[in-house]
């Protein structure tokens, strides 16, 4: 275990060492003249388990307190750390910088004044942009009929105009008559085609059911005319049978008729 004493000794210690430059500060040639030592034999070097407790010779407080007052006189002579000088144009001024306030204990002179303002006055408009004349101005008298006279020439205009009116309008309702007698016509028109087709219709389902029923009948002629020749030959064989076995039998004077 590291005592408090040991510590202050490390401390003070490396504290020498970090400032025995600008103490004493040798010359290249000292430096070379130095002989090497083995730090295994320095004292200032703890051996062994430093976590182990240490023991410390007798004269190890008076070595102490000569490297304590070495160390302070060190710091006295080397000058404490300052703020770099401001750059051209800048300076330093001295800001509280602290978390909270602190009191100003210097007292500042002060001083009571009043003083009168004027009331506030409304702004006044804005004055409008005229730009700059770029050119001469130039004047004329114009005498009463020197260009025109309104009341003669505008009637022309005002015939023309009215005319123009008026023939537009007249189409625009001859064009809707138009329009309405066409349509008229066009369902006329559909109507007749309507019937027509109907008519039509109607013939044709007729001549269907004519036709059918000629049909009809030729199939019924043709069945009779058919039946007619079959029943015709039916009797021209029985006719021929019943002669040819009359001449058979009319020798054997047969008494009893002979039927078929």
């Amino acid at each position: 275990m590291v005592t408090p004493k040991l510590q202050q000794l490390r401390r003070t210690n490396s504290i020498a060492t970090k400032t025995a430059p600008l103490s004493n500060q040798q010359s290249n040639e000292e430096q070379e003249q130095l002989i090497p030592s083995n730090i295994m034999f320095n004292r200032r070097v703890v051996r062994g388990n430093t976590y182990s407790a240490q023991i410390l010779p007798g004269d190890m407080p008076m070595v102490s307190k000569t490297l304590s007052k070495k160390t302070l006189k060190l710091k006295q002579s080397v000058p404490p750390p300052k703020t770099p000088d401001p750059v051209d144009g800048r300076r330093h001024i001295e800001l509280q910088t602290d978390s909270y306030l602190e009191q100003l204990t210097d007292t500042v002179a002060e001083a009571e004044m009043s003083t009168q303002t004027d009331p506030f006055r409304d702004r006044p408009s804005t004055p409008l942009f005229i730009p700059a004349k770029a050119g001469l101005d130039a004047t004329t008298q114009i005498e009463a009929g020197d260009l025109f006279d309104f009341d003669f020439e505008v009637e022309p205009l005002l015939e023309v105009l009215v005319g123009k009116c008026l023939e537009q309008g007249l189409m625009e309702v001859m064009e809707e008559e138009e329009l309405a007698a066409m349509r008229a016509h066009q369902q006329h028109y559909e109507q007749v085609k309507a019937t027509e087709l109907a008519s039509v219709q109607r013939l044709e389902a007729a001549e269907l059911r004519k036709q059918e029923e000629k049909a009809r009948r030729l199939e019924q002629a043709r069945a009779r005319a058919t039946a007619e020749t079959h029943l015709r030959e039916k009797v021209a064989a029985a006719t021929f049978a019943r002669g040819y076995i009359k001449g058979v039998w009319s020798p054997l004077d047969l008494s009893y008729p002979m039927e078929l």
